[in-house]
């Protein structure tokens, strides 16, 4: 309960990203302590889930529209190398012409 308070109290009083920061950097300073003061011993297990969990924080630190714009950009590039991929395709398509055999096919440059 005092958590939420001091949080609500800080987004009033200070920029809200200094208290996603320092929630973020409760976790692993938790496990510090605990690490220092109690002896605690963490698995990997419970290392991976900090890791999970302070992933978790900085993803919402990122602004509300990033999923969006990231496959926006992601798009914007496959469609590029589509698009190179195809001019790759004619431009060695056009240099070349087919010639019949008898066992099959051959592609003979015309430079």
């Amino acid at each position: 309960m005092l958590f939420n308070i001091l949080v609500h109290v800080g987004v009033v009083l200070t920029y809200p990203i200094l208290i996603s920061i320092g929630t973020l950097l409760s976790v692993p300073g938790n496990a510090a302590v605990d690490v220092l003061k109690h002896e605690a011993i963490f698995s990997i297990v419970r290392l991976s889930a900090t890791c999970i969990i302070c992933l978790g924080f900085l993803l919402l630190l990122l602004p509300e529209e990033w999923d969006s714009v990231t496959l926006r950009f992601l798009a914007a590039i496959a469609d590029k190398k589509s698009e190179e991929h195809a001019e790759e395709l004619t431009e060695s398509s056009v240099n070349t012409r087919s010639r019949s055999r008898a066992n099959g096919t051959v592609s003979i440059p015309l430079a």
